[in-house]
């Protein structure tokens, strides 16, 4: 999956080259742990890598389009949606800014002074899988009680429906029927919808961070 990656990236520089566009960078968004300086993923288990050294996969095929190294960026998906959000508002130019989003799960970027705050292992501001309970359920990261087992997509839909827990592989193919389900039973007023959703404010947040596409 790297490879196509970096494929796809290489045509994109090839057809900006035949437009007579010279493209300055190729930046990379991946969702898990990313050491950022390195240009390697450090793991991915939603794209299931391991660690993968992308700059370096992605250098042969970008350097032969046309680009440069050193001008090739990897760095978490959040981050990259964070900086979307702080360039559409006026309101980040001087305060630190907390991004929540997620496509399929939950994730979180920090913005201060101008620079996206990687932290030391590249996750400053990764909450979905902050362990808050250590005996809680297992999480398809494969630790106990991260956040995403108490208001990730597949655990508010077990809570919202009675049903049992989705697969982790649901994410991927059905993330959008299971947030649909949840919003048309909360919608009608169902209890255990409600429930599931602790209160209005918290139940807006969730459902509009779980529909973000980051």
């Amino acid at each position: 999956m790297q490879f196509a990656a970096a494929a796809a990236a290489a045509t994109t520089v090839e057809a900006a080259h035949a437009l007579a566009r010279r493209p300055v960078s190729a930046q990379f968004s991946v969702p898990g742990a990313v050491d950022h300086h390195a240009g390697r993923v450090i793991r991915s288990v939603l794209n299931e890598w391991g660690s993968v050294d992308l700059r370096s996969e992605a250098h042969s095929v970008l350097t032969a389009a046309g680009l440069r190294h050193d001008a090739i960026g990897v760095d978490r998906e959040t981050n990259f949606a964070l900086l979307a959000r702080v360039a559409a508002t006026d309101a980040a130019a001087d305060l630190p800014v907390v991004y929540i989003g997620g496509t399929q799960a939950i994730s979180g970027g920090i913005y201060d002074h101008h620079l996206i705050n990687h932290g030391a292992l590249g996750l400053a501001g990764e909450i979905g899988h902050m362990i808050i309970d250590p005996g809680g359920r297992p999480c398809w990261c494969g630790r106990r009680g991260c956040v995403e087992t108490r208001i990730g997509l597949l655990a508010l839909y077990a809570a919202a429906t009675g049903h049992p827990e989705p697969p982790f592989d649901q994410l991927f193919t059905d993330s959008a029927d299971l947030l649909t389900a949840i919003r048309d039973l909360a919608s009608t007023g169902d209890e255990r919808a409600h429930s599931a959703l602790p209160g209005p404010a918290t139940g807006r947040a969730s459902l509009s961070m779980q529909s973000r596409r980051s």
